[in-house]
């Protein structure tokens, strides 16, 4: 049999050996054609299959000229018909085995969807290289799929995950050979480059398709924005959209919601009203991922009030809240131990069309044991989850852990285990986790390994809360080597895992080996992120090297980093400390004009600051401005304000503010106390200080040695009365002597 070519696709020359061509096939063949008038020649028009008949030669060569219909054939029970793209399939590996690629390209002519069909066949038996050899001939043959069948197969790669390499070099060859790329193939790769958090090569792609003279599209715009933001990288995400504004192109509300969550991302709060409200000004109306975006950065904050008022305002525009919505909320609440208003937005999630999940459930289990409602928690569990999974019973687990409840947590973790529930990573994790936080670094060891001969595998978040419990119990050393071990068992240290044996030498004061681990995270081919340079920075300035976090500072800018409110408190809290206190406001001013909005504790830094220069005032006004910008003090802030009052001679107003923290639900701590009974036996008020000794201890505060001490000194040269006896028993128990 010959075989001829043409632009038209493939064409027999010769009809005397179809019979040949199929009889190493169970069934014999029943073709339907066409006839086409093209130099004598017939082409197959379609294929069709029946069960095996003995025709003979001629009775095959009549039902494929259509000479005779083979009506007898027709007529019989058995018989059944399978279109070409499933014959393809089910013959696939015969075909290819017995006459190579050009037998496939037989069939490919006379397919629809055969582009995509022999790809992926050859794509789902691994054989990637052939897959590309098959494009090759296809475009050497003159037989170029349509680019939009080679989109789809693209897309289909890119959406595997792990395929991008494969995706990537069909799309080289496409280049090469054809068909012409469209804006959709640019917008492939670049979307799977985006997804992988390869930025650098997606921008490449993107830069490709200009000098290709191809427009992008909004589409394309809205990917690489998404994708910077993601990733922190605002400078380069506003720049995407300063070329689209100047192309002619307006963002959409898809635009416009990854930058506001893009700066919410990096704590810039302000940055993200200003695109919210341009948004509005623009006429594009905000949908419920705007609103959910804004909600969860405000929460998060600790704006739950204003993050209130978004939610309202959705809800007037006639949108419904989906299950972000409403977790944003609860979790707030949560997250500030108000579990009277987490359960009122619970309440109305019941009464609104979109019903709570099981991570709703955790959230309000994790609140409930937060505030050490746990009993609460368990009847809250047993009430809404009939059948509670391995997230619920993690959730518990996690809640105990956080209260310092190890014995319940495995309580839990037993339970698990007795209700046939299978625990999974997450679970092993926590306790570990929760082990570290108890002390006991042993057993969390023993537990990992236990873990792995029951044959979990540790991911990196296992890997980085068991490095981070080394690190923390002063063994960076075995925490190296348990990040060999995570490249024996193919799991490769991320940037967290950097950023947490950063964190370590930091603790250790081994800050000189912080840049020798830099260019090891550098050679592997990672990126520091915000983190990364954080807690280097942190790490200079608590070995006052202020000037090397300074250069942290500005490499991070140089790298297109938004520094977060967490950057500048750092930068703000060393200066402080220095008494440079002109730098530490420059700091300040700098964080608000770039739109982070301070926390209670930057305000905290920049208070204690002006009190260690005698500037009172000053410190008062920042408390003031604080309460204004709707930042609610913690005991921290407080200590810091009547301590400065208290060394600046103002008792009276140190006591105000002690009585302020108290209304507002703060429970002082034994450093607040320590501080304001200081305050009073300095002033000679030793019956006011008794009191405050006698109050902390009904609140069940424990004293420390220094209000102790502190006591015992006022009390040496004093002719007092019968005071507390808990306070005489205290003292008589130690051997407190002036120095």
């Amino acid at each position: 049999m010959t075989l001829k070519m043409t632009k038209e696709g493939m064409i027999w020359g010769s009809t005397s050996v179809i019979g040949k061509r199929f009889m190493f096939y169970e069934n014999t063949a029943k073709l339907y054609t066409k006839k086409v008038n093209n130099r004598g020649l017939c082409r197959i028009a379609q294929v069709q299959f029946l069960p095996f008949k003995p025709l003979g030669g001629l009775g095959i060569q009549r039902a494929f000229f259509g000479v005779q219909p083979a009506r007898d054939i027709m007529k019989s029970d058995e018989t059944y018909v399978i279109s070409q793209r499933a014959f393809l399939q089910e013959n696939f590996d015969l075909l290819f085995s017995r006459d190579g690629i050009i037998r496939i390209l037989e069939i490919y002519t006379e397919l629809d969807d055969g582009y995509m069909t022999v790809m992926s066949l050859l794509f789902e038996r691994g054989e990637v290289a052939k897959m590309l050899d098959f494009h090759r001939n296809l475009a050497e043959r003159g037989l170029l799929p349509r680019i939009y069948d080679v989109n789809r197969f693209l897309n289909g790669l890119c959406r595997t995950g792990n395929q991008i390499s494969a995706a990537f070099d069909l799309f080289c060859l496409v280049l090469e050979k054809g068909p012409e790329p469209t804006v959709v193939t640019y917008s492939i790769l670049v979307r799977s480059f985006c997804y992988q958090g390869r930025l650098d090569d997606a921008s490449r792609i993107f830069e490709l398709m200009l000098k290709k003279g191809i427009n992008p599209d909004l589409i394309m715009y809205s990917i690489l924005i998404d994708g910077f933001c993601k990733e922190g990288r605002m400078e380069e995400g506003t720049q995407i959209l300063d070329r689209a504004l100047k192309c002619g192109i307006k963002p959409d509300v898809v635009v416009f919601s990854s930058l506001m969550a893009g700066y919410v991302r990096v704590g810039n709060m302000l940055q993200a009203f200003k695109l919210f409200k341009e948004m509005l000004k623009d006429g594009v109306t905000p949908n419920v991922v705007s609103y959910s975006t804004l909600m969860n950065g405000l929460s998060q904050s600790g704006h739950i009030l204003e993050a209130c008022g978004i939610f309202s305002r959705m809800l007037k525009q006639g949108l419904e809240a989906n299950v972000l919505t409403y977790n944003s909320l609860i979790d707030g609440f949560c997250y500030l131990g108000d579990l009277r208003e987490a359960f009122c937005v619970y309440d109305h999630m019941m009464s609104s069309p979109c019903a709570p999940d099981v991570v709703v459930n955790c959230l309000l289990v994790k609140g409930l044991c937060k505030i050490g409602r746990t009993v609460d928690a368990l009847r809250f569990l047993l009430k809404t989850v009939s059948e509670p999974n391995s997230m619920v019973y993690n959730a518990l687990i996690d809640a105990w852990c956080r209260l310092g409840k190890l014995g319940n947590a495995l309580k839990t973790y037993r339970l698990l285990i007795l209700h046939n529930l299978v625990p999974d990573v997450a679970t092993f994790t926590l306790l570990i986790k929760g082990m570290e936080n108890d002390g006991k670094f042993l057993e969390a060891a023993m537990l990992f390994f236990r873990m792995i001969k029951t044959g979990f595998n540790p991911d990196t978040i296992t890997y980085c809360v068991l490095i981070d419990g080394l690190c923390k119990n002063k063994n960076v050393l075995a925490g190296m080597k348990m990040c060999d071990m995570m490249h024996e068992n193919n799991t490769h240290p991320d940037i967290y895992v950097y950023n947490v044996f950063m964190n370590g030498l930091c603790k250790e004061g081994m800050v000189d080996e912080l840049p020798k681990l830099l260019g090891k995270l550098f050679r592997k081919g990672l990126k520091p992120d915000i983190v990364t340079y954080n807690t280097m920075m942190s790490g200079f300035c608590s070995v006052k090297k202020i000037s090397k976090a300074i250069e942290l500072y500005q490499t991070m800018l140089r790298e297109g980093l938004e520094p977060t409110v967490i950057t500048y408190t750092i930068l703000i809290d060393a200066f402080c400390k220095e008494g440079q206190l002109d730098e530490a406001t420059l700091f300040f001013n700098v964080m608000l004009k770039q739109g982070s909005v301070p926390n209670v504790v930057t305000y905290s830094c920049l208070m204690d600051g002006y009190f260690k220069m005698q500037k009172m005032e000053n410190s008062i006004a920042l408390h003031e401005e604080m309460l204004r910008n709707h930042i609610s003090p913690n005991i921290v802030s407080y200590s810091v304000l009547i301590d400065g009052l208290c060394k600046e001679g103002h008792l009276e107003e140190a006591s105000q503010a002690f009585h302020d923290a108290l209304r507002s639900g703060l429970l002082p701590d034994v450093v607040a106390y320590g501080i304001l009974i200081h305050g009073c036996c300095k002033s000679g008020q030793l019956d006011r200080a008794i009191m405050l000794f006698d109050q902390m201890l009904v609140k069940g505060v424990k004293p420390d040695d220094l209000i102790h001490f502190t006591l015992a000194e006022c009390l040496h040269g004093e002719a007092h009365p019968a005071y507390s006896s808990e306070l005489l028993q205290l003292l008589s128990k130690r051997d407190f002597r002036r120095k």
